[in-house]
């Protein structure tokens, strides 16, 4: 077979096979009419990861949030293509309640075009489907190495800073032109590090200014390139950036409880400062009871003992820990729902 003929054949079935999967996708939010009700639970009806580069950590995060009078369940997430992984926080909603859904690429293993799709399923209230399609385009001839900038946890106030190197192999004439910063707490800048032959490398030094607010932060650099057809590429920002004192975990879940029983659980409350804590009470009064260590560590666990509500139904109570030295409580929360009768 010629090389032209072979060309032929291997376009014609890799342009069959996409348009394939485009019909697939296309069946599958068709059969899925029916789930209008679910579809409307979600922030997104698509993802597109747009152009990525070779071992970049790429992930979107899609929220599911409760707008029913009812429960809901998600029975199962599950993506169409190995290049695609999918997974959910928690999978029973309450009314008003939210869950994550995210979504990943592989970069490591795939290279090119992937398209994929995520499926939701759910069973109650009542037997539904989502199907929320998936694309991205995976360069070849460029690497992050780590795949992203990661923080991690960072305590409010410190500043922290983190190096990627960005390596291409190709065009000789390749470069970085700037850095675009999505979130004014990321400072970036980069620098040549080298040209052999058609390998480029570059370092990509990123601070997280002081500054930064209380929470989560995730957001993108995007690199813009002098490459004239996928000129940008994004790379995943991530930091947790934490009040000088945690109590874990922050809401405690009692479940299904009696009236006024008594219900035992194991806090922790930090310092991520690393100060020592001393731990003078705990109010409302008369509901909760603890039992601390008197010892001075910038670390200290406290069992408490609840008291459920007598009234029946669900609850949410709000606790304040006071510690000594410091004006302000350090918060947590209980939740849970009064029966008249616990299933053993």
């Amino acid at each position: 077979m010629s090389r032209t003929l072979l060309g032929l054949v291997l376009v014609t079935v890799a342009g069959s096979a996409h348009a394939e999967a485009q019909r697939t996708s296309r069946l599958l939010v068709a059969r899925d009419r029916s789930a209008d009700w679910a579809a409307e639970l979600f922030d997104t009806k698509s993802v597109d990861f747009g152009v990525v580069a070779t071992r970049s950590e790429v992930k979107r995060l899609i929220r599911v949030r409760n707008s029913l009078k009812e429960p809901i369940h998600i029975k199962r997430v599950a993506t169409t293509c190995v290049c695609s992984g999918v997974s959910a926080a928690k999978n029973r909603l309450q009314p008003g309640e939210e869950a994550i859904i995210t979504v990943t690429m592989n970069t490591r293993e795939f290279k090119r075009r992937k398209d994929a799709n995520v499926i939701v399923t759910f069973d109650a209230p009542k037997p539904a489907r989502v199907v929320i399609p998936v694309t991205a385009y995976i360069r070849a001839d460029v690497v992050f190495e780590p795949g992203l900038v990661q923080f991690g946890s960072i305590p409010h106030g410190k500043a922290a800073s983190r190096t990627i190197r960005v390596t291409h192999t190709g065009r000789t004439d390749w470069s970085i032109r700037k850095l675009i910063v999505g979130n004014k707490a990321i400072e970036a800048s980069f620098k040549e590090a080298g040209r052999s032959g058609n390998r480029i490398d570059y370092t990509l030094d990123v601070q997280l200014r002081p500054n930064a607010s209380i929470g989560s932060l995730r957001t993108l650099i995007t690199l813009v390139t002098n490459d004239q057809n996928k000129p940008e590429m994004p790379i995943l920002v991530e930091a947790m950036i934490e009040p000088e004192f945690v109590v874990t975990p922050g809401i405690v879940a009692l479940n299904r409880v009696l009236p006024g029983s008594k219900q035992g659980r194991r806090l922790v409350v930090r310092n991520t400062h690393q100060e020592p804590i001393e731990i003078e009470r705990i109010s409302p009064a008369g509901t909760v009871n603890y039992q601390g260590s008197p010892d001075k560590k910038h670390i200290q666990a406290v069992q408490v003992t609840i008291t459920a509500p007598t009234k029946l139904g669900r609850f949410v109570r709000q606790y304040e820990i006071y510690l000594k030295g410091r004006e302000k409580p350090v918060k947590f929360e209980v939740s849970g729902e009064v029966v008249d009768k616990v299933k053993r």
